[in-house]
């Protein structure tokens, strides 16, 4: 289970370094830069947070 658990953590780290290395380079469009920020915590154009903005 837990071998499951950091197969899943280190998946997960390669998503998002591939993300910003296709928002560096300009491989993708203007998805990978909405998703690299969104996952970094700031808001970021076009995404809708789960918390309502008040």
């Amino acid at each position: 289970m837990r071998g499951l658990l950091v197969a899943l953590n280190i998946v997960s780290l390669a998503v998002a370094a591939f993300l910003v290395f296709a928002n560096q380079t300009g491989v993708t469009g203007n998805g990978a830069s909405s998703v690299s920020a969104s996952m970094a915590g700031a808001p970021a154009p076009g995404v809708r947070r789960f918390a309502p903005q008040r």
